[in-house]
């Protein structure tokens, strides 16, 4: 039988850059990204309408000519707001011309089970845009606005999309300006210039306070190792810090200035016929149903993932191609329903069975888009196993569950000393 998990027998856990759980108690409305900031707002205003407090009529003229800008209704939507949903929310580049989408991100969010999983599209995602042939993803937008961003993310992950919230980014620097700035420590010298992409970035390491012109810069930026990936990360960042700000309820006196920003910015886009500041297609009411459904057990489990993929050229542009092996894990765990918060319940290793070096650490990385608790990686008693084996060392249903997620053999082994509950032994067959 296979080596089972005893104290000092196994390696540190694994460290994945691809999930990232959020140590801030931010609430569920913060769906990280430009249009969250909008969405947050949204939620805010909504309940005091709903609640009665202020001036609801003035309130509710503001918020409706403001957040629906181009006087469409809600639509039906595919899912309601009490079960789990899939939402993309992007915010648009201030280019000159058909505008693009800076920032891509889907999440799936379940008000039943209490998590919000928010997946990142890296801008240059090389994928098929319907009727247009490969392009970047960010192209999607400008080729055919938030319907055409829709079908190809659909296509491109297999999932299907309820709901949408676009911003526009000169919207974030208001927002960011009318509730006094924020605090960011900046990790790096951060200098750029685009004068097409009507970009300058300049700012210098260290904590200051940003406005939000230098806040939309740190957000921006991706000229460094890093590129699109640290800029993901500092995005997510910014907008938990935000979130707090926006969170504490000393800002509701901001209130007021913030739907004076918002106006303010939808005249300007009405007079140079640039798009809105958010378009979406979720009801007042469902925003703030969304925002009561958040509590301290959804605090616990807001997870952040990436699509993975790697840098390439492609007739002279710089392009990310993305982990086609890799996605569907991904999408499987964190878009489609496998992740669960009981997940986090059950304490897996993952061992290598096949003499693959690095093996171990990729199948404890797919494990984590379902959420358990991967304590460690290690090899297994023997690198001869030709067919993947989930060994239960403790009884549970997560076991069979495991061995249909990676079509593997199971078996019991019960172990009362195993740290884990489960080890699982990749084998030859997923070479």
């Amino acid at each position: 039988m296979p080596k089972t998990v005893k104290p000092g027998t196994v390696k540190a856990p694994i460290k994945t850059p691809y999930r990232q759980q959020s140590g801030y108690k931010w609430y569920i409305y913060v769906l990280v990204g430009f249009a969250s900031l909008c969405l947050m707002l949204s939620a805010l205003v909504a309940s005091l309408i709903l609640s009665g407090k202020g001036d609801a009529n003035i309130f509710r003229q503001i918020f409706e000519d403001v957040i629906n800008p181009r006087g469409k209704k809600a639509e039906a939507a595919l899912t309601p707001i009490d079960q789990d949903f899939n939402v993309l929310i992007a915010g648009l580049d201030d280019l000159d011309g058909p505008k693009r989408s800076d920032t891509i991100m889907v999440a799936r969010v379940s008000a039943k089970n209490k998590y919000a999983n928010f997946v990142f599209i890296p801008r240059d995602t090389y994928v098929d845009v319907p009727g247009h042939g490969k392009q970047k993803i960010n192209s999607a937008y400008a080729l055919g606005e938030e319907e055409l961003l829709i079908k190809t993310l659909e296509q491109f992950l297999g999932i299907d999309i309820d709901y949408f919230f676009v911003v526009n980014i000169d919207g974030f620097v208001a927002l960011v300006d009318a509730m006094g700035g924020i605090d960011v420590t900046v990790e790096k010298r951060m200098k750029y210039h685009d004068r097409r992409g009507n970009l300058d970035i300049d700012l210098q390491p260290g904590p200051q306070h940003l406005d939000g012109l230098k806040a939309m810069q740190y957000a921006r930026f991706r000229h460094d190792a890093e590129g699109d990936f640290g800029r993901i990360h500092r995005q997510q960042k910014l907008l938990q810090l935000f979130a707090r700000k926006l969170r504490d309820t000393r800002n509701l006196r901001r209130v007021p200035d913030v739907l004076n920003a918002m106006e303010r910015q939808q005249l300007k886009a009405r007079d140079n016929g640039s798009p809105p500041m958010l378009d979406r297609n979720m009801s007042i009411q469902d925003i703030a149903a969304l925002a009561g459904f958040y509590d301290k057990t959804m605090s616990r489990h807001i997870n952040h993932f990436t699509v993975p993929g790697v840098p390439d050229m492609v007739h002279g542009m710089s392009i990310v191609l993305a982990d086609e092996r890799e996605l569907p894990y991904l999408v499987a765990g964190a878009l489609k329903g496998g992740y669960h918060p009981d997940n986090e319940k059950i304490k897996i290793t993952v061992l290598n069975g096949c003499r693959q070096k690095g093996i171990a650490d990729i199948y404890a990385r797919r494990l984590s888009y379902f959420g358990f608790d991967i304590i460690g990686t290690d090899n297994a008693d023997s690198f001869d196993y030709s067919k993947s084996v989930v060994v239960m060392h403790r009884d549970t249903p997560f076991g069979r569950h495991i061995a249909r997620i990676f079509d593997a053999d199971l078996r019991s082994d019960p172990d009362p000393q195993s740290l884990a509950d489960i080890s699982v032994i990749v084998g030859s067959d997923k070479l």
